[in-house]
């Protein structure tokens, strides 16, 4: 289980986010896991696109209060597949 991932902002854009998705992929498919899931805050929109494009479908969404104001936690699922690995990434 992993906790908040985060890239620097001048290390964006540069596909390390794919890069480590499909670490992660492989890692999981090895372990027998079929599934990933991640949440995103709904108003964060590139983030969104991004996992979007990788291939994470809107399966829920949550409501999140904090200190601050409320906000929307958007749940995604990826379905892994055999070729999701460094070597064939599927996303």
């Amino acid at each position: 289980m992993f906790g908040l991932v985060l890239l620097a902002p001048e290390a964006r854009g540069q596909g390390l986010d794919k890069g480590n998705h499909a670490f992660l992929c492989e890692q999981v498919r090895r372990l027998g896991g079929r599934k990933l899931r991640i949440g995103v805050v709904e108003s964060n929109r590139r983030a969104m696109r991004f996992w979007q494009s990788a291939g994470y479908r809107e399966v829920a969404r949550v409501r999140q209060a904090t200190e601050q104001a409320g906000q929307t936690i958007i749940v995604m699922q990826y379905e892994i597949r055999q070729a999701d690995g460094p070597k064939g990434a599927g996303a």
